[in-house]
């Protein structure tokens, strides 16, 4: 079976749901009739890791700059620069 960035989300949902159980890798998970066979890629599985991780920060929120933005777009002060946005964008996608 190939696992493509498709399904990839769908399959690291069903792990980490039966993981969570205590389900994969154990005897009761082995236990089953017929002779398919699923593996985890190396890269789902550095997916799944990172995933976790990500869970287990903490939520930072700046709830004044917030504020501060809510107000603005309230009252119409709110202003977006498209070339800083574009610029912003180019930076992310050449820093990777």
């Amino acid at each position: 079976m190939k696992i493509d960035n498709f399904n990839a989300t769908n399959l690291i949902k069903t792990y980490s749901a039966q993981n969570q159980k205590g389900k994969v890798g154990s005897k009761e998970s082995q236990k089953t009739e017929g002779s398919d066979k699923v593996e985890i890629s190396p890269k789902a599985k550095e997916i799944l890791e990172i995933k976790d991780k990500a869970l287990e920060l903490p939520e930072e929120v700046d709830t004044e700059k917030v504020e501060q933005l809510k107000a603005q777009i309230n009252s119409g002060e709110y202003k977006i620069l498209a070339e800083e946005v574009a610029n912003k964008m180019l930076d992310e996608i050449y820093r990777r």
